[in-house]
């Protein structure tokens, strides 16, 4: 018998972090939440908004123990990476095309589609991780991620990428790019959770 060999301390901590995204996302209809539970607003931290970042740390290790099994070659590896990338981006855009039909009562207008959601982001993000992971030499890997770091914060910083404001070069390229009816919230946010830009940094 070959038994199926899992790691423990992933499924715990994956398991603990999808309790963390319950008590985030379902807090009841009271109209109270404990701080810890609430997403900050703009500046900081909480609690909440480690759970999608812990999803993404998640994934990562995954990635690389799946790809174990092809020793990180290229060629058997690249079909099922994009598969699964696309497949990820694809439940995301059904999921978000449901929400907007139920908000609107109309399943046929697409005109308010978030493009962009939690998803998509996973989708996007793993399918450039696990190339790089397949094409180049993993002792790049921490340079690179520096790299990814350094170019956002050059970004924010020239950008005005700090500021909660509507010259803020991250909202710009999202309303740029997607356009404003098919970002969070229709654009009323002017800035995506997970929008384009922003890619860089969850991808290193």
């Amino acid at each position: 018998m070959n038994p199926n060999k899992r790691l423990l301390s992933l499924d715990v901590l994956r398991g603990i972090t999808v309790a963390g995204m319950i008590l985030v996302n379902n807090t009841g209809k009271c109209g109270y939440n404990f701080a810890a539970f609430a997403h900050a607003k703009w500046d900081g931290f909480s609690p909440a908004d480690l759970v999608f970042p812990m999803f993404m740390f998640l994934m990562g290790i995954s990635t690389y123990i799946s790809l174990c099994k092809y020793n990180f070659q290229c060629r058997p590896a690249i079909a099922k990476i994009i598969k699964r990338s696309l497949l990820l981006i694809f439940i995301g855009l059904v999921m978000e095309w449901f929400i907007t039909s139920i908000d609107s009562g109309n399943y046929f207008d697409l005109s308010q589609l978030r493009l962009m959601g939690v998803m998509q982001r996973l989708g996007i993000c793993y399918g450039i991780t696990a190339l790089l992971a397949v094409t180049i030499p993993h002792k790049r890997f921490m340079p690179l991620a520096i790299i990814l770091l350094v170019v956002y914060f050059i970004f924010q910083l020239f950008g005005n990428g700090f500021e909660k404001s509507v010259d803020n070069i991250v909202g710009m390229i999202d309303s740029a790019i997607l356009g404003a009816n098919h970002m969070y919230l229709q654009g009323r946010q002017f800035v995506d959770p997970e929008g384009i830009l922003s890619t860089i940094p969850a991808v290193s």
